[in-house]
């Protein structure tokens, strides 16, 4: 079963933050940009610039574990609940991962159109510190593989790419979709997010989304409360 998918925009560049400085007496208030780096002394702006990075790298590292952590507990709850009921499959056989150049390499050894931008991937997760990337193997065979990210929203993780391969005999044929929502449910909720929103979904998949509890809002996105928030 394969799925909609809108492609990621770059980050909006802002202009420098403005702050008000006030007079207590007569002057009115005006507004001053802050100063670039660039007007700093070296000492200041390599300071600065130091800061900055820590600051970046720590992020970087904790949505690292968020999403680490998401695909291991889901892969636990899989387990539990999704693989009893999956006849004459080795449960161990199954992972979570993240997508890497030999999952792409296997996509396109799927059989029929590859419509979908996967090898783009890469170049959104260089780019998007909140992305989630999810490939779903069973044993050497790619199942599925699914892209979701909040972008700068603080509220809302978009699922934007969700495929499953389309061979209707590999070993986890209809339960693509069920394993890619609990891995994004609890990056979700890691990320502080209070929904999961599918991205501009096919006309012909919505009714297994709306078995899967999603629901249109007063918007009309299709989306779903996560667990817990």
């Amino acid at each position: 079963m394969t799925f909609f998918v809108s492609s990621l925009s770059p980050p909006l560049l802002r202009n420098p933050p403005l702050t008000e400085v006030t007079s207590y007496k007569t002057r009115p208030p005006r507004l001053i940009s802050l100063p670039p780096l660039c007007w700093l002394s070296s000492a200041t702006r390599s300071k600065q610039m130091k800061t900055m990075r820590r600051k970046g790298k720590a992020t970087d590292l904790r949505n690292q574990t968020f999403r680490s952590n998401s695909r291991k507990i889901a892969y636990k709850f899989f387990l539990k609940d999704i693989a009893p009921r999956i006849p004459n499959i080795d449960a161990a056989a199954v992972s979570f991962e993240p997508i890497t150049p030999a999952a792409i390499k296997q996509y396109f050894l799927w059989e029929g159109p590859t419509i979908f931008p996967w090898d783009d991937v890469a170049g959104w997760k260089s780019n998007d510190a909140k992305g989630l990337d999810l490939a779903i193997w069973y044993k050497q065979v790619l199942c599925g593989m699914c892209y979701a990210t909040p972008r700068a929203s603080s509220i809302c993780l978009k699922v934007v790419l969700l495929e499953g391969h389309p061979d209707r005999a590999h070993p986890l044929r209809g339960r693509i979709a069920p394993i890619a929502l609990l891995v994004a449910d609890h990056y979700a909720r890691a990320l502080g997010c209070k929904e999961i929103e599918i991205q501009d979904p096919d006309p012909n998949v919505v009714f297994y989304y709306r078995k899967l509890g999603f629901e249109f809002d007063h918007t009309n996105r299709l989306v779903i409360s996560v667990n817990g928030q």
